[in-house]
């Protein structure tokens, strides 16, 4: 797969590669196209400006010259001449350059037939000239004796110039100039729109390649944004996996520190009744076997309550499991919560008596029933008096509610101990807490949240530092 795209990313470089090369080829073909376009329409505007000049000359000459023949005045013979000397490059044009007309029809580079009709108009045109000339000449009273002979009888020399300008034999001769001009710019015409033609179909074939060409490219540099864009997905797509996988190392890891803090409390929780236990059992296999056990009754009790100290943390520790792996199923029951309440009073009223400690219970009359797992809601009893006592000062009284609250039954437990300090507040029902405990996980709290969520209540707690604590729960009425 990965050789596959490989060669196809090659394929598609290459590709864009050779349509930018014809991109530019035929572009640049089609820039040189238009310039030769523009020359040869050049070349056209340029031939009949020559041939305009050339039929201008012509006609402005023989208008002079007539005029001339006319009236003698010498202006029209000095334009006469000036005509003359312009066409054959003796004067200035309006231009500025010094050339003869028959010099740019030669660089204008015309084809042998167009030369040929220009040429002829112009050498008819000079041969003209000469019999103007000779007009002019007449006029002034001088005229060879061959051409004296061509004058009719008591003719004056201008009358003979007046009629020789007027006759049809000029007439004639101006044809002869205006005839090859007109076939010349028709055959230099005709040339000149079959170039454009030409240059203007070529253009449209470069235009409609290049149009190809520009399709294609876009077409290339799609496909490649379209790569690109599902590069960068891929890209953040893996940063995105990669990221989930460090969070879940982060938080396999922080589970792993929580299992090691979990394990190393539980070992040290564990150690300590133990340990009690098994110096009380040394106490009393010390002595001899017949010796009566009542002065060895304190002890016995005090192993009794480490036993219960011990059921007490290994069902705290196998409701975690319950819970944590989902495989807790509620036995949900109509019970009195008063009944529930006292008969927790009474499973540790020893702890009670340990810390010189009174629990007052106080519960509104004609409770409604409640629909939960009894036992589940005894251990949350249980859990949150055994903390009411252990963090209770020693002699003072605690105090159980429970009264109807809308449509919930809420129990409250007091102590008047030293409240809980504002920066362990927030972890307050967190699962493992990291504050070392003399005794106990620190699981009941999060085990009676987890117990009373699970039976759509609430729990929270209100304390004042240095003063009391109260942790309050609530739950709803069937």
């Amino acid at each position: 797969m990965k050789i596959v795209k490989c060669c196809f990313k090659e394929i598609l470089c290459i590709t864009t590669i050779i349509l930018l090369v014809l991109y530019i080829i035929f572009t640049f073909l089609l820039i040189n196209n238009q310039k030769k376009l523009l020359q040869s329409q050049k070349m056209g505007y340029e031939s009949n400006k020559i041939a305009y000049e050339l039929r201008t000359s012509s006609e402005e000459l023989t208008k002079y010259i007539r005029t001339y023949v006319v009236t003698g005045n010498p202006k029209y013979e000095s334009l006469f001449w000036h005509i003359l000397d312009v066409r054959n490059g003796k004067a200035s044009r309006p231009d500025g350059r010094t050339i003869s007309l028959k010099t740019l029809m030669k660089q204008l580079g015309f084809t042998p037939e167009e030369f040929e009709k220009l040429d002829q108009a112009q050498s008819n045109s000079d041969n003209l000239v000469k019999k103007e000339i000779i007009a002019m000449n007449a006029v002034k009273g001088k005229m060879p004796e061959k051409i004296q002979n061509l004058m009719l009888p008591n003719e004056t020399m201008r009358d003979f110039a007046i009629r020789i300008m007027h006759d049809e034999s000029y007439n004639n001769d101006k044809l002869t100039i205006i005839i090859p001009i007109d076939e010349f710019i028709e055959l230099v015409n005709k040339r000149i729109q079959a170039e454009n033609e030409y240059y203007n179909n070529l253009s449209l074939v470069y235009i409609f390649i290049d149009s190809l060409v520009i399709l294609g490219l876009i077409i290339s540099f799609l496909v490649m944004l379209a790569r690109v864009k599902h590069s960068l997905k891929m890209e953040q797509e893996s940063s995105r996996k990669l990221i989930e996988k460090q969070k879940e190392t982060v938080e396999l890891v922080e589970l792993i520190n929580q299992k090691n803090t979990f394990v190393a409390g539980l070992t040290h929780d564990l150690r300590s009744p133990i340990f009690a236990e098994q110096k009380a059992l040394e106490v009393i296999l010390s002595k001899k076997a017949d010796i009566e056990f009542e002065p060895f009754f304190e002890t016995l009790q005090d192993i009794y309550k480490t036993n219960e100290e011990l059921l007490y943390m290994v069902n705290n520790y196998l409701s975690l499991y319950h819970y944590e792996s989902g495989k807790l199923e509620l036995n949900l029951q109509s019970v009195n919560i008063a009944d529930l309440v006292y008969s927790a009073v009474r499973s540790i009223k020893y702890l009670a008596k340990d810390k010189e400690s009174t629990i007052d219970v106080n519960i509104e009359p004609d409770l409604p029933l409640i629909k939960v797992d009894k036992g589940q809601i005894s251990s949350v009893l249980v859990n949150l008096i055994s903390n009411a006592i252990r963090h209770n000062t020693k002699g003072k009284e605690i105090q159980i509610k429970v009264r109807k609250v809308d449509n919930t039954i809420e129990v409250s437990i007091k102590d008047n101990g030293k409240g809980i300090l504002e920066a362990e507040q927030v972890n307050i029902f967190q699962r493992y807490p990291m504050k070392k405990r003399k005794i106990g996980t620190g699981l009941g709290l999060y085990l009676a949240k987890q117990i009373v969520e699970a039976h759509s209540g609430k729990i929270w707690f209100e304390t004042q530092e240095g003063v009391c604590t109260t942790f309050i729960f609530s739950l709803h009425i069937n």
